[in-house]
């Protein structure tokens, strides 16, 4: 594997975990990315590194597309079974075309045939890492808007729904048989629990994140055994 030259370290620490039965290409990708200031954490089993895996990140992961105990391609499932998005780059030997196909027909961001240079796996390791860490920030604020929903009034959810469809205080008062002096109320006060001062940012949010007034806030990844596959 050749060698790239050093990249910039990351605002962010970011971790690689990669999966591969082969000792001599862990240690050379392990050597590579630790001149970028990126961590990486081997396992010869996708079993291992599923039961330990806990979402942390920016992370990716860099996967055999044969492994001793399940293939790259159940590894990918196995993750989003569990509700982690984690991105995936395959790595198939020569012949394994069909894995490559059924690969990125899962979800892999990347799929490559080995062997492959350090500088070429490197870019794209960076390049996962970057739409992780983009997708990552997304999730996390489309979180915190439900997390707001979830603290408004039944009522107050009714009035944001409402003005969301476009509705001015008038039609939603006489919808709601309400006075508009306490739909004006309710709105103010649903402004403030959602932290922006206009009706333009609240759409413009809900809109970008595709929430509804009533969603809920996002699960947390479960945590199941890799042996109870």
């Amino acid at each position: 594997m050749q060698n790239p030259s050093v990249s910039d370290i990351t605002k962010h620490p970011s971790k690689v975990y990669l999966i591969d039965n082969d000792p001599a290409l862990r240690r050379s990708v392990t050597t590579m990315l630790s001149t970028t200031g990126i961590h990486c954490r081997c396992f010869e089993q996708g079993g291992e590194f599923l039961d330990t895996y806990q979402g942390q990140g920016p992370a990716c992961v860099v996967s055999s597309a044969s492994l001793p105990d399940l293939s790259g391609i159940r590894l990918i499932q196995r993750l989003r079974e569990m509700s982690f998005s984690i991105p995936v780059i395959i790595m198939a030997g020569q012949g394994e075309v069909d894995d490559v196909i059924r690969a990125f027909r899962v979800g892999a961001v990347d799929v490559f045939q080995k062997p492959i240079t350090g500088s070429l796996l490197l870019e794209r390791i960076q390049s996962a890492l970057e739409h992780e860490r983009a997708q990552r920030s997304k999730r996390e604020q489309a979180n915190q808007l439900r997390l707001r929903i979830a603290k408004l009034s039944q009522r107050e959810r009714q009035v944001m729904g409402l003005l969301i469809e476009g509705m001015p205080n008038k039609e939603i008062a006489w919808q709601l048989k309400l006075s508009d002096k306490t739909i004006a109320a309710h709105r103010a006060n649903m402004l403030t629990k959602m932290q922006v001062d206009s009706l333009a940012k609240l759409i413009s949010s809900v809109v970008r994140y595709n929430i509804s007034a009533d969603a809920p806030p996002a699960p947390t990844p479960s945590r199941i055994s890799a042996s109870a596959a």
